[in-house]
């Protein structure tokens, strides 16, 4: 079995510290959109794609103003014979694995950027400069519609390391055409990622009152999600997807944080050729 992407990486869209790119709103519909790519083998030269466009939100954000956000843009995955894949635009990997119901490989993934001019509340954060990630990801499948997905990254920009670890359970024929598929998650990360990530530095001279916040590796959040897939045709499809996260306890306690949870509401139209 082969899927289109391998566990993608939910802390991003969640980090309130982060310039965020409307991109990582879509992350929500790719479980469903991979659902319905998976294939045994691609023949030699040939191609797997996705495209379209999505419309994102984010309800409860985290963010210091506490409003949600809204996105359009575009939708594209693609996997070819020799194992490449291309995960709505940000994610480049290899599957290397031939052995059914095993997926692992390398993955390279862009990141953006932060500086603490860029809006309000960033005050006494770390500049990030917007390196990319290198990792790995390994899932195994529990049979035909379940799957345990893992991705250990080097966060290039705090060089640090971090973790996710998910359940994918899928449910077809439901009614005609449509697929359901639920997922958990946890993902995690070193002291070097929190601190950069949901740290402030306490500078009394250049920012009166700022409490400082020295953030401790461990649990970023819990992710929960439902995917609701509808197969128009053979070729065009519908994704509308639900993500909620909760935030572990060193990113809810950062003065940076207004909010301990964050959900994700998005849908697509795609086309496959």
């Amino acid at each position: 079995m082969r899927w289109a992407w391998p566990a993608v990486f939910p802390y991003y869209e969640k980090s309130p510290m982060i310039k965020l790119s409307p991109l990582l709103l879509l992350l929500a519909c790719a479980p469903a959109l991979a659902d319905e790519a998976r294939v045994a083998m691609l023949p030699d030269g040939s191609t797997d794609m996705y495209v379209g466009m999505a419309v994102g939100a984010r309800l409860g954000s985290a963010d210091l103003n506490g409003h949600g956000r809204g996105s359009v843009m575009p939708l594209l995955q693609v996997e070819w014979a020799n194992g490449i894949f291309i995960a709505n635009l940000t994610t480049l990997g290899l599957h290397l694995s031939t052995t059914p119901g095993l997926e692992y490989g390398p993955f390279l993934e862009t990141r953006d950027s932060r500086h603490p001019n860029d809006r309000r509340g960033l005050a006494g954060t770390e500049t990030i400069e917007g390196n990319p990630n290198l990792g790995a990801f390994v899932n195994y499948y529990l049979g035909a519609e379940a799957r345990l997905t893992s991705s250990l990254y080097y966060d290039s920009n705090a060089h640090g390391i971090g973790l996710h670890v998910g359940l994918q359970k899928s449910l077809r024929n439901i009614l005609p055409h449509h697929t359901l598929t639920f997922s958990l998650g946890l993902s995690a990360a070193n002291g070097r990622v929190m601190r950069q990530r949901y740290g402030v530095t306490a500078d009394a001279e250049r920012y009166p009152g700022l409490r400082g916040y020295r953030a401790t590796a461990g649990l970023s959040s819990v992710d929960g999600g439902v995917n609701w897939n509808w197969k128009l045709s053979p070729s065009w499809m519908i994704n509308t997807a639900v993500n909620a996260s909760r935030f572990g306890a060193s990113v809810a306690d950062s003065p940076t944080v207004s909010r301990s949870s964050v959900v994700s509401v998005s849908t697509g139209l795609a086309y496959r050729f």
